[in-house]
């Protein structure tokens, strides 16, 4: 699924983690959405706890993201 934006810096984030998601892991987690009252489920869970917590620290969270960035711009090449 990656490989559509492997060229694009714009994608940089999804390459952050340090392993990419398996497409069967993808493909239930989007399966167990149409059971469940959530639209949205951030894989992995934990980067959704960090998300939670950071949001009322903008200056705090933002260059975060950006470290996330461009640890994902080095493993995108």
């Amino acid at each position: 699924m990656t490989d559509a934006v492997a060229h694009d810096a714009a994608a940089s984030i999804l390459f952050s983690s340090g392993k990419l998601l398996a497409l069967a892991a993808v493909a239930d987690a989007a399966v167990a959405l149409l059971d469940d009252h959530r639209l949205v489920r951030t894989l992995p869970a934990y980067r959704a706890a960090l998300i939670h917590l950071l949001r009322p620290f903008p200056s705090i969270g933002l260059p975060l993201l950006e470290q996330f960035a461009k640890l994902g711009r080095r493993r995108q090449r």
